[in-house]
């Protein structure tokens, strides 16, 4: 029988160790590569030699061809957002410029993610269609109501106007990139627009300040004159009653007599506007003293 001897240098020594150690290397480079984790909240879509398959795949565990690349998209709930230091500018239906304060939520239907990375890219792609649709909303929405309106009683109405706006701007962008009608009604979902606040210029603010705050000292000064007005009647007449009193007094009234009526009425006055307050409640207790009365609340 033939003896087999393995000469120096074989499989497992030197270089052939160096062959088997880089396999090994490549397989598990190979192994890895074919296993995609899938975050929540996010899809992968997978390229192959510059090809885009229209497969998404959805969080979780998957084999994969370790061939191809897998990009991530987001199909969280997002917000385009106007906020405090960026405002959106449009002009109202009256020609008023005026800032809006608002934001658009939306989210990718991970369906279409495949098309949306096909055309447009990931998320900081696509999110410049969005912007220039919600700009666009906002002007035409805007433009649709006098500022007064769009600022204060139709700023609900204002807000769903924009709402189906925007959704119909985006429709129309993504159709003109290639989608089909129902790849560009479904590949985002609007759902809500966020109508914080609409304001008008500074200068429109303080022409209405300044509006306001004639209308209430003309309306004191109105009040101020009608108080004075009856004042100056009731004072006529007391005038006129007491010039007739006196002229209907016998002409042999000595003064101390004419003292004795004019006290008389100012008593009774006095009495009639104590029982007035008395009916009104203000008045709980009366204390006699004398001629005069002592009034407790």
């Amino acid at each position: 029988m033939a003896r087999v001897r393995l000469k120096p240098g074989g499989l497992f020594t030197g270089r052939g160790m160096g062959v088997w150690l880089l396999a090994l290397i490549v397989l598990a480079v190979v192994i890895l590569r074919s296993v995609l984790i899938v975050e929540p909240g996010t899809v992968r879509v997978k390229t192959l030699f510059g090809k885009v398959s229209e497969r998404v795949y959805r969080e979780g565990f998957h084999f994969v061809n370790p061939l191809g690349r897998y990009h991530e998209m987001n199909i969280r709930a997002q917000l385009f957002d106007y906020t405090e230091n960026n405002k959106a500018q449009a002009l109202s239906a009256d020609g008023t410029p005026l800032e809006v304060d608002t934001g658009f939520k939306f989210t990718l239907e991970p369906a279409y993610a495949w098309k949306v990375y096909q055309r447009l890219g990931t998320e900081r792609r696509y999110r410049g269609l969005i912007g220039s649709s919600a700009r666009e909303s906002i002007r035409s929405a805007v433009a649709r109501y006098n500022w007064k309106d769009a600022a204060t009683s139709k700023r609900e109405e204002m807000a769903s106007t924009m709402k189906n706006l925007f959704e119909d701007s985006i429709e129309k962008e993504l159709a003109a990139l290639g989608f089909s009608a129902q790849e560009a009604k479904g590949a985002f979902h609007v759902t809500a627009v966020n109508l914080r606040r609409v304001i008008p210029p500074q200068k429109v603010l303080n022409a209405i300040s300044e509006k306001v705050a004639a209308q209430e000292d003309l309306q004191r000064q109105k009040s101020l004159t009608a108080i004075a007005e009856e004042a100056a009647r009731r004072r006529a007449n007391e005038g006129i009653g007491v010039k007739r009193l006196f002229e209907e007094l016998p002409k042999d009234f000595t003064p101390n007599q004419i003292a004795v009526v004019l006290e008389a009425i100012a008593n009774k006055e006095r009495a009639d506007a104590m029982m007035k307050a008395v009916e009104a409640g203000d008045v709980k207790v009366m204390v006699m003293e004398g001629n005069s009365v002592a009034v407790k609340p």
